[in-house]
């Protein structure tokens, strides 16, 4: 198969992007939002002739760049679709002077983290994902949101019993928690991640949370939150 890997093609549109990202992902599908966000970033997309069969999304991370999704449709998959964007993309973070490149992949994705491997990325942990869609809880006396300038951003404190006990940054449009962090993971996780819930559940319809943290998962159980991956995070250094 004849193909290009093109740099932040002006040509990819929402519907080229909604095909692979339906077919790649059909229970996680990124939306509009989140193509919005791509084309703020840098990002390939490969092309068979016109037709778009893949793309690759990276964000900077500190002084790395982390490669956020890498997607190539079924029928072009095992011909060196992905392995193409992955040495541009981390050509890309050699020229920029990025210390390393980062992703996360899906313990049970074996070609995808065996090309990893063969590419030199280097496993550092394993981390478990969790989804949580189901009625919020209301454990917590009290939880401020803070609005950002940009009014899809914004900081959830938790407090309970008038201490405050966490915090952490919201990305309405993603869907996702940011930066989070509490101070007693044992003693309070689980007021903590209800008043989160309970503070924007009603925004996304949806909240995810990444946890390497044995009491954090315990506690995420309790909560009923499902969709549980085992998930490695990979690094390349450069």
């Amino acid at each position: 198969m004849n193909f290009r890997i093109i740099e932040n093609d002006e040509e990819f549109t929402y519907a080229e992007f909604l095909t692979i990202e339906e077919t790649c992902f059909p229970k996680d599908p990124y939306r509009f939002e989140q193509f919005k966000d791509i084309q703020n970033h840098f990002y390939l997309v490969a092309r068979n002739k016109h037709k778009a069969v893949g793309y690759c999304y990276t964000k900077m991370h500190g002084d790395s760049l982390y490669i956020h999704r890498i997607a190539v449709l079924d029928e072009y998959r095992r011909q060196g679709v992905g392995k193409a964007m992955m040495e541009r993309t981390i050509e890309h973070a050699e020229n920029c002077m990025y210390s390393s490149c980062m992703l996360t992949v899906d313990a049970v994705n074996i070609p995808a983290y065996e090309l990893y491997i063969k590419m030199g990325f280097k496993e550092l942990q394993t981390k478990f994902r969790y989804s949580f869609s189901a009625n919020v809880f209301e454990r917590a006396k009290d939880v401020y949101c803070v609005k950002k300038g940009d009014l899809q951003m914004f900081d959830v404190f938790f407090y309970i019993e008038d201490e405050r006990i966490g915090s952490c940054r919201y990305n309405v449009s993603v869907g996702g928690c940011k930066d989070f962090r509490i101070k007693d993971p044992a003693k309070y996780v689980f007021e903590a991640l209800s008043a989160l819930a309970a503070s924007i559940i009603h925004e996304s319809g949806k909240i995810y949370v990444m946890t390497d943290d044995a009491d954090v998962a315990n506690v995420l159980n309790r909560l009923r939150f499902e969709n549980k991956k085992v998930m490695k995070e990979m690094v390349l250094d450069l």
